[in-house]
């Protein structure tokens, strides 16, 4: 599906000005189906990292609510990361735009940004961010894999498990802050 006002309009069988009177452009759209997307997500990330222990455990607890969340509802998912990059759907945010979007997701970087105190202080920002991009990479080709109907070679639970291995071992060392 293209992301245009006549197929949105098709797919709710109502009229392209219908959709037109409540989004005025494709920018106001996309921001009404990712920010309210972001925002959940980012909620779910800091509520999994209240009362948890800095360093490899909030490692682990950040990561597996956001595949929780994910994973939950794999449709919101396509909508917030994957819809806005079809063909017809591609628009430049405007510097308004993606100010609300760095507003929306910044509470999340900074709660486990606080709790790597395993990471120099100066690798904390992009080790978040990393991490939650690793993270969506799972949840995209788990979401592909549904989308194409081709099981996964290895059980859901069995991946998350070797995912969070990677991301934050169990033998790693914990509690120092460089």
């Amino acid at each position: 599906m293209r992301l245009t006002f006549d197929e949105i309009a098709a797919r709710l069988g109502v009229s392209k000005q219908a959709v037109i009177y409540w989004f005025p452009n494709k920018e106001a759209l996309i921001a009404s189906l990712a920010l309210p997307a972001l925002r959940a997500e980012t909620d779910a990330a800091i509520a999994a990292l209240a009362g948890v222990p800095p360093g490899m455990a909030a490692v682990r607890a950040f990561a597996h609510a956001l595949i929780d969340f994910h994973l939950s509802d794999l449709d919101r998912f396509r909508l917030t990361y994957i819809a806005v990059q079809m063909p017809g759907a591609s628009v430049e945010p405007s510097p308004d735009l993606k100010e609300q979007i760095h507003a929306t997701t910044r509470p999340m970087y900074d709660a486990i940004e606080d709790l790597l105190t395993h990471v120099p202080k100066a690798r904390r920002r992009p080790s978040a961010m990393a991490i939650h991009m690793a993270v969506l990479g799972f949840v995209l080709l788990t979401s592909l894999s549904d989308t194409v109907r081709d099981p996964l070679l290895h059980r859901r639970a069995e991946l998350v498990a070797a995912l969070l291995a990677i991301l934050a071992p169990e033998d790693a060392v914990e509690g120092r802050d460089r």
